[in-house]
């Protein structure tokens, strides 16, 4: 078979062009409007969180960030939206602790393979949790809960999500103190708080913000305890579930940057550094942490090496207790 020369020269003339063309691309990212899908509603707490870094990153890449609003499906949906795109960085993913860690542990059936979809870019910051009673249970703390759970096993009610941290929580106090609970599913923690009102259920761990304005008040909750290792720094005084005495107790909400797998590592590299920088910034800090929300950043090895650590421990907890939610 002949090949005209001067017909493969042309082509490799193309080629050249558009390899020139992509590396050229790369290199000038971001050269184009980006967007950022959040698993939310507007107006939430983790729509907060996205809006507030997506507004000030507009401002450090210089060009318009554009927030992607996608609810539903405990972060699935938004998942698959945006590995619906080409893999060029553009499209980012605000996922979650549900999204890579809790969604793997509790269903076998996943739109996403939660190792191998996705390029980690960053940590954002976490949503920590605090144990929540109705005042007439006439508990002070966490110790105090325990003390009243043994005494009179199975009976006190637990609102949670089937496979949520507020799930997750109250299984790692039933290990820890050697109690038995009873959990009540309420689609939301919201949901849940309003049952604990109502004297549907007597505890719940919340995320801090959806209980903040309730705690103390005449029609409110009992603060009993922060459900991390470490106190929060909105609330200083109020002490840690193992400060009581109960180890390896917490549950939290984590949020970080991710792109589809196969991003050009100008794009990763590009985006890590400028939201540090966004992130790194005192107005954008004060009104994360008015929010209820711990800032993080840092560098994307220790974005993995956290999910590595905490994945785990979930599908640990599901496997004990049975958590299939397909």
């Amino acid at each position: 078979m002949k090949v005209s020369f001067s017909y493969l020269a042309r082509g490799l003339i193309v080629l050249s062009c558009v390899m020139a063309s992509s590396l050229a691309s790369a290199q000038n990212f971001p050269n184009k409007p980006l967007r950022l899908i959040v698993t939310s509603a507007p107006g939430g707490v983790t729509d907060v969180l996205g809006r507030t870094v997506a507004d000030k990153l507009s401002a450090v890449l210089g060009q318009a960030v554009v927030v992607e609003n996608v609810p539903g499906g405990n972060t699935m949906i938004g998942a698959s939206r945006a590995l619906r795109g080409d893999a060029d960085g553009y499209t980012m993913f605000m996922a979650s602790s549900s999204t890579l860690s809790l969604n793997p542990a509790t269903r076998k059936k996943l739109p996403y393979d939660a190792e191998k979809d996705f390029d980690p870019v960053v940590f954002l910051a976490t949503n920590e949790y605090v144990v929540v009673s109705r005042p007439s249970l006439g508990v002070k703390d966490v110790a105090e809960l325990v003390d009243l759970a043994r005494k009179k096993p199975g009976s006190i009610k637990y609102g949670m999500s089937v496979g949520a941290p507020n799930h997750f929580g109250p299984l790692m106090l039933e290990k820890a103190a050697g109690i038995e609970l009873m959990g009540v599913p309420y689609k939301d923690a919201t949901q849940a708080t309003s049952g604990l009102l109502t004297g549907e259920i007597d505890i719940v761990f919340a995320p801090y913000p959806t209980v903040e304005h309730l705690i103390g008040q005449k029609v409110g909750v009992s603060m009993l305890g922060v459900a991390n290792k470490d106190r929060m720094p909105q609330i200083p005084d109020v002490t840690t579930v193992e400060e009581q005495g109960f180890k390896d107790v917490w549950a939290l909400s984590w949020y970080g940057i991710v792109l589809k797998a196969g991003a050009p590592k100008e794009a990763i590299d590009t985006l890590n550094k400028a939201i540090n920088d966004v992130l790194k910034d005192e107005a954008v800090r004060e009104r994360l942490f008015r929010a209820g929300f711990n800032v993080y950043g840092g560098t994307i090895d220790e974005f993995v090496e956290y999910m590595k650590k905490e994945a785990p421990v979930y599908q640990k907890i599901a496997q004990d207790a049975n958590i299939s939610i397909d």
